[in-house]
Parts: C-alpha cells; structure tokens; sequence
C-alpha cells in the first residue's frame, strides 16, 4: 500500500486512508479504488460515528467458527 500511497500527493493519500478507515475497508484495493475515483475529494459523513464498529480494547474477541476445543485434540 505504501508504494501505490508514494504516487499520490501527502493530502490525497492521508484523505484516503481516512475515507478507508471510516468505512472499513482497509485492503490494498479499496485504497486504489478511492484514490482511482477520487473519492478521496469526497466529505465524508459528519453524523460523528465511524462507518463501522471499532471494538473496544478490553473486548473479548469471539471464538473462531472452526475452531475445536483444545480439551478434545490433547486426549
């Protein structure tokens, strides 16, 4: 990502990892694609809240769907 950010001016690359943050979309092409539609130039909302749900910190993570219980695979 950083290589692709060098190409771009300060302002638009910082204007586009705030837009990708906001909306949580935090893959290489998501960032080429705001910066390729010029996005980046777009406001973003001012209701206050990001796009997305950041967890808390001290939250407890949820248990991987595939994982087993480790009590059976040390029998």
């Amino acid at each position: 990502m950083v290589v692709h950010l060098e190409g771009f001016p300060r302002e638009r690359a910082e204007a586009a990892c705030r837009r990708a943050l906001h909306f949580g979309n935090l893959r290489y092409q998501g960032l080429k694609d705001i910066l390729r539609r010029g996005l980046d130039s777009q406001p973003l909302p001012q209701d206050g809240h990001l796009a997305i749900a950041i967890p808390a910190a001290t939250a407890t993570p949820p248990a991987p769907r595939s994982a087993r219980d480790v009590r059976t695979l040390l029998r």
